[in-house]
């Protein structure tokens, strides 16, 4: 649950940064409006902006998410850390809505008073990004993979009491104890779900949308890092704890890579989603074969005596 204050803080953060920073900006109300409305509110800017079937498919969505995270969180069978799948996408939903509505209200306003452009890449598109051959076979997206892989054998191997994926025996996930096989089938496919929405929903809201208007408020460099730092901030998920910080630095560092990677494409973003997502891919499935017990959806692992 902690994982989930944060994303709320940031979201508040989010809101108030794009509040002031439009204030700087030509038809200021509006875009200051549409961001406040689509925090607050699923759907809301789109609902503000007289677009009531995006508004409206927000709502649903989030709304149908919250329910069952709200059922599954009453599931006594629940490990103490395991994520609740249905609250994650939840927040995904909602940082998506967040970029979608503020990239309508640019779009109406034709980008006045704006330096840089905004992404009018299509939803679907950006979603296939991770899968585009172009994207693939970029340096700087496999290369973030490799570094995924690297960065998460590190933190495995620094767990001298950890057991590896051959001695699992069953796993624990929303209150069904499965076996080995079937376990990994639901890891991965809970994994790379959660990932794709990850990769698309958090490139969308702080490079799309926060370093945006970072960058048009304090400059290109400064608001590369404090939107990056913003983002690291977002993936520290317990406040009094080291490691916690340490994931947080991480994510900080790969935030100044994404935002580096969607300036050098011309603030597009489909590159950087593709990196984001492949990053993840790598670090879950190596933790998960490496050492099991701390993957990071939280499942509980029963490993053979």
């Amino acid at each position: 649950m902690k994982t989930y204050k944060t994303k709320i803080v940031i979201i508040i953060i989010l809101a108030i940064t794009i509040f002031c920073a439009a204030y700087s900006q030509a038809e200021e109300a509006d875009i200051r409006a549409t961001v406040l409305w689509s925090c607050f509110v699923p759907g809301g800017g789109h609902f503000y902006l007289g677009q009531p079937n995006a508004g409206n498919a927000y709502l649903l969505t989030e709304g149908l998410l919250l329910i069952g995270g709200m059922s599954t969180k009453s599931n006594p069978g629940m490990a103490e850390n395991e994520w609740n799948l249905f609250f994650a996408n939840a927040l995904k939903i909602h940082e998506l809505n967040i970029f979608t509505s503020y990239r309508e209200a640019r779009t109406i306003n034709q980008n006045l008073g704006y330096i840089n452009p905004i992404d009018t890449t299509s939803l679907p598109q950006l979603y296939l990004a991770p899968f585009k051959w172009k994207n693939l076979s970029s340096p700087y997206v496999y290369g973030f993979l490799i570094a995924g892989i690297g960065i998460n054998m590190l933190q495995a191997s620094l767990n001298q009491q950890r057991r590896d994926y051959d001695s699992i025996d069953t796993i624990d996930m929303m209150g069904v104890t499965l076996d080995r096989s079937a376990g990994t089938t639901a890891y991965a496919f809970s994994w790379i779900t959660l990932d794709l929405n990850a990769a698309v929903s958090e490139e969308c809201a702080y490079r799309g949308v926060l370093q945006a208007e970072a960058e048009e408020s304090i400059g290109k460099t400064a608001g590369l890092l404090v939107s990056s730092g913003i983002f690291g901030l977002g993936h520290v998920t317990n406040w009094v704890d080291g490691a916690s910080w340490v994931n947080g630095g991480v994510a900080t560092l790969a935030g100044i890579y994404l935002g580096w990677l969607f300036q050098k494409n011309g603030y597009r973003l489909e590159e950087s989603i593709a990196a984001h997502f492949w990053f993840n891919v790598a670090a879950g499935t190596t933790l998960f074969i490496m050492d099991p017990a701390n993957n990071p959806l939280g499942l509980k692992i029963n490993f053979r005596i």
